[in-house]
C-alpha cells in the first residue's frame, strides 16, 4: 500500500522534473503561452482527470474568458482543478494560485476524521455530538467495530420488541410477513440479546469504577 506522504513526494518529484526543463518560471510561462497561443494577460486553468472531467467547471471558466492548458505537471496556472488532493503540490503553490482542495483536509472531509474531531469536542465544549451527528464508527478500530456490532444488534432488538408491542403474537418480520409461531421465539431471543448487552455494560462500568478507585489510591 502506497502511503499518502509517498504519493505527495511522487507528485512533487514529477513537478520538479517538469520544471527542470526550463531555466526559470518565467521561461516556462513564456513557453507555455507560446505553445497554446495565450496572451500574457490570459487567466490560465488546468483540469487534471481527463478531457471530459468536470465539464461544468470547464465551460464556466471558458465562458468567462479563461484559457485551458493540459500541462498537468506545470505550475503555470491561476486555477488547478483535480480529482485527488495528492495531485496538488501544495508546498510549491504561490499565494495567488487557486486549487480545489485544502491540504491535510481529512480531519473534516472524511467520515472518520470528522467523527474523531467531533468526539474530541467534549474536551473543549459542553457538546453532545449524538444530538446532531449520526452514530458513526471506525470499523478499522477493533473496539469501535465491537461498538458497531452491539449497536446493530440493539437496533434489531428494539425493532422486534416494538413490533411485538404493536401487534402481539400477530407480529410480522421487518418486511411485514407474519411470523406465526416464530413470533414468541423472536421476542425471547431479542430479550436474551438485550439482557446480555446490559450485563456486559454493567461489567464494563464496574471495571471503569475500579480503575478510578485505583487511580485515587494514596500511599499509607
Amino acid at each position: 500500500v502506497v502511503r499518502r506522504g509517498e504519493i505527495e513526494k511522487q507528485i512533487q518529484g514529477r513537478t520538479r522534473r517538469y520544471q527542470d526543463r526550463f531555466g526559470s518560471e518565467e521561461e516556462e510561462n513564456a513557453w507555455l503561452r507560446r505553445k497554446y497561443n495565450f496572451a500574457d494577460t490570459d487567466k490560465l486553468f488546468c483540469i487534471a482527470g481527463g478531457l471530459h472531467s468536470y465539464q461544468g467547471i470547464r465551460e464556466a471558466l471558458l465562458e468567462r474568458g479563461w484559457k485551458e492548458h493540459r500541462e498537468y505537471d506545470s505550475m503555470i496556472f491561476d486555477l488547478k482543478w483535480t480529482v485527488k488532493t495528492t495531485d496538488i503540490p501544495f508546498k510549491a503553490l504561490n499565494k495567488d494560485q487557486i486549487v480545489n482542495h485544502f491540504a491535510a483536509n481529512s480531519h473534516v472531509t472524511t467520515k472518520v476524521g470528522l467523527t474523531r474531531n467531533l468526539r474530541n469536542l467534549r474536551w473543549f465544549e459542553d457538546v453532545d455530538m449524538d444530538e446532531f451527528f449520526p452514530r458513526s464508527y471506525d470499523l478499522h478500530d477493533p473496539e469501535e467495530l465491537q461498538d458497531f456490532v452491539d449497536d446493530f444488534k440493539m437496533v434489531a432488538v428494539e425493532n422486534v420488541l416494538a413490533r411485538y408491542i404493536e401487534s402481539g403474537a400477530e407480529m410480522g418480520n421487518a418486511f411485514g410477513v407474519p411470523l406465526g409461531d416464530l413470533a414468541e421465539r423472536s421476542v425471547q431471543l431479542a430479550l436474551l440479546a438485550g439482557e446480555a448487552f446490559v450485563r456486559r455494560c454493567n461489567v464494563l462500568d464496574l471495571d471503569d469504577e475500579a480503575d478510578e478507585d485505583d487511580n485515587g489510591l494514596t500511599p499509607a
